[in-house]
Protein backbone atom coordinates (compact mmCIF):
# COMPACT_ATOMS: atom_id res chain seq x y z
CA UNK A 1 0.00 0.00 0.00
CA UNK A 2 1.69 3.27 -1.05
CA UNK A 3 0.62 6.05 1.54
CA UNK A 4 1.16 9.77 1.22
CA UNK A 5 5.02 9.75 2.05
CA UNK A 6 6.35 7.13 -0.71
CA UNK A 7 10.04 6.75 0.86
CA UNK A 8 12.58 5.90 -2.66
CA UNK A 9 14.75 4.99 -0.26
CA UNK A 10 14.59 3.50 2.97
CA UNK A 11 13.64 5.94 5.59
CA UNK A 12 17.31 5.48 7.28
CA UNK A 13 18.52 6.50 4.07
CA UNK A 14 21.71 5.82 2.31
CA UNK A 15 24.61 6.09 4.15
CA UNK A 16 28.38 7.13 3.15
CA UNK A 17 31.30 7.42 4.77
CA UNK A 18 34.31 9.01 4.14
CA UNK A 19 37.45 9.72 6.49
CA UNK A 20 40.47 12.09 5.51
CA UNK A 21 40.46 15.15 3.73
CA UNK A 22 37.80 17.48 1.56
CA UNK A 23 37.12 21.09 0.41
CA UNK A 24 33.75 21.53 1.95
CA UNK A 25 32.52 24.85 -0.01
CA UNK A 26 33.22 23.33 -3.04
CA UNK A 27 31.14 20.24 -1.75
CA UNK A 28 28.56 21.99 -0.73
CA UNK A 29 28.48 24.16 -4.52
CA UNK A 30 28.75 21.20 -5.92
CA UNK A 31 25.47 20.04 -4.07
CA UNK A 32 23.38 22.75 -4.45
CA UNK A 33 24.56 22.78 -8.32
CA UNK A 34 23.51 19.31 -9.03
CA UNK A 35 19.71 19.96 -7.70
CA UNK A 36 20.03 23.54 -9.58
CA UNK A 37 20.98 21.14 -12.50
CA UNK A 38 18.25 18.74 -11.91
CA UNK A 39 15.25 21.62 -11.57
CA UNK A 40 15.02 20.87 -7.66
CA UNK A 41 14.53 23.77 -5.34
CA UNK A 42 17.01 24.21 -2.89
CA UNK A 43 17.21 25.03 0.82
CA UNK A 44 19.62 24.80 3.59
CA UNK A 45 17.39 23.50 6.72
CA UNK A 46 20.13 23.81 9.21
CA UNK A 47 23.83 24.56 9.96
CA UNK A 48 24.99 23.51 12.98
CA UNK A 49 29.34 23.99 13.86
CA UNK A 50 30.06 23.16 17.65
CA UNK A 51 34.10 23.73 18.92
CA UNK A 52 35.08 20.24 20.57
CA UNK A 53 38.74 19.58 22.08
CA UNK A 54 39.39 16.68 19.34
CA UNK A 55 38.12 19.09 16.39
CA UNK A 56 34.69 20.52 15.39
CA UNK A 57 31.53 19.10 14.84
CA UNK A 58 29.56 20.65 11.99
CA UNK A 59 26.39 19.59 10.59
CA UNK A 60 24.27 20.95 7.66
CA UNK A 61 20.86 19.56 6.42
CA UNK A 62 19.76 20.92 3.23
CA UNK A 63 16.52 19.53 1.23
CA UNK A 64 15.35 19.58 -2.35
CA UNK A 65 12.43 19.59 -3.69
CA UNK A 66 10.90 19.42 -7.15
CA UNK A 67 6.94 19.20 -8.35
CA UNK A 68 6.45 16.99 -10.75
CA UNK A 69 2.80 17.46 -11.75
CA UNK A 70 -0.37 18.44 -9.67
CA UNK A 71 -0.12 15.54 -7.50
CA UNK A 72 3.81 14.54 -6.63
CA UNK A 73 6.63 16.00 -5.77
CA UNK A 74 10.14 14.83 -5.65
CA UNK A 75 11.91 15.77 -2.33
CA UNK A 76 15.88 14.58 -1.78
CA UNK A 77 16.40 15.14 2.07
CA UNK A 78 20.97 15.78 2.74
CA UNK A 79 22.33 15.78 6.59
CA UNK A 80 26.00 15.97 6.30
CA UNK A 81 27.47 14.99 9.77
CA UNK A 82 31.24 16.11 10.00
CA UNK A 83 32.96 14.84 13.28
CA UNK A 84 36.49 16.00 14.27
CA UNK A 85 37.11 18.59 11.62
CA UNK A 86 40.42 20.90 11.84
CA UNK A 87 41.19 23.26 8.97
CA UNK A 88 44.46 21.97 7.03
CA UNK A 89 44.44 25.19 4.90
CA UNK A 90 41.64 27.73 3.85
CA UNK A 91 39.86 25.60 1.90
CA UNK A 92 40.91 22.49 3.04
CA UNK A 93 39.62 20.35 6.03
CA UNK A 94 40.14 16.95 7.05
CA UNK A 95 37.92 14.90 9.55
CA UNK A 96 35.01 12.08 9.65
CA UNK A 97 32.42 12.81 7.32
CA UNK A 98 28.76 11.42 6.93
CA UNK A 99 26.13 12.07 4.66
CA UNK A 100 22.76 10.75 5.02
CA UNK A 101 20.58 10.93 1.89
CA UNK A 102 16.81 10.11 2.33
CA UNK A 103 14.68 10.40 -1.11
CA UNK A 104 10.63 9.91 -1.01
CA UNK A 105 7.42 10.54 -3.25
CA UNK A 106 5.06 13.10 -1.69
CA UNK A 107 1.71 12.59 -3.15
CA UNK A 108 -0.75 15.08 -3.04
CA UNK A 109 1.55 17.59 -1.81
CA UNK A 110 -1.49 20.25 -1.85
CA UNK A 111 -3.67 18.21 0.38
CA UNK A 112 -6.52 18.68 -1.28
CA UNK A 113 -7.40 14.53 -0.64
CA UNK A 114 -6.89 14.66 3.26
CA UNK A 115 -9.12 17.10 4.90
CA UNK A 116 -12.14 14.32 5.31
CA UNK A 117 -12.71 10.41 5.11
CA UNK A 118 -14.21 10.96 1.60
CA UNK A 119 -11.40 12.59 0.12
CA UNK A 120 -8.74 9.81 1.72
CA UNK A 121 -10.82 7.47 0.34
CA UNK A 122 -10.36 8.99 -2.89
CA UNK A 123 -6.52 9.45 -2.49
CA UNK A 124 -6.44 5.89 -1.56
CA UNK A 125 -8.31 4.43 -4.65
CA UNK A 126 -6.39 6.67 -6.61
CA UNK A 127 -2.98 6.31 -5.34
CA UNK A 128 -3.25 2.44 -5.01
CA UNK A 129 -5.03 1.55 -7.81
CA UNK A 130 -5.36 3.61 -10.60
CA UNK A 131 -2.02 5.06 -10.71
CA UNK A 132 0.21 2.86 -8.50
CA UNK A 133 2.24 0.81 -11.39
CA UNK A 134 3.13 4.05 -12.97
CA UNK A 135 4.49 5.68 -9.56
CA UNK A 136 6.49 2.23 -8.69
CA UNK A 137 7.33 1.58 -11.93
CA UNK A 138 8.01 5.14 -13.23
CA UNK A 139 8.25 7.69 -10.42
CA UNK A 140 10.13 5.98 -8.22
CA UNK A 141 12.81 4.21 -10.43
CA UNK A 142 12.98 7.75 -11.54
CA UNK A 143 13.71 9.05 -8.62
CA UNK A 144 16.15 6.58 -7.32
CA UNK A 145 18.06 7.09 -10.40
CA UNK A 146 18.50 10.67 -9.69
CA UNK A 147 19.68 9.95 -5.92
CA UNK A 148 22.62 7.38 -6.97
CA UNK A 149 23.44 10.27 -9.03
CA UNK A 150 23.46 12.47 -6.73
CA UNK A 151 25.65 10.40 -4.39
CA UNK A 152 27.94 9.81 -7.26
CA UNK A 153 28.60 13.60 -7.29
CA UNK A 154 29.34 13.56 -3.47
CA UNK A 155 31.70 10.10 -4.21
CA UNK A 156 33.62 11.62 -7.08
CA UNK A 157 34.19 14.96 -4.97
CA UNK A 158 35.60 12.64 -1.70
CA UNK A 159 37.80 10.99 -4.35
CA UNK A 160 35.58 7.99 -3.66
CA UNK A 161 34.94 6.58 -7.25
Amino acid sequence: MISKEDYVTSKAGILLRYNGSFNLDKLYKKAKNWFNDFSYFFSEKQYKEKTKPEGNEIEIDFVGERKINDYIKFIIEVKLFITEVRKLSKDTYVGNFKANIVSKLDLDYDNKFQYNPFKKFLFFVYTNLIIKNKIEGVYEDKLYSEVLNFEDVLKEHLGLI
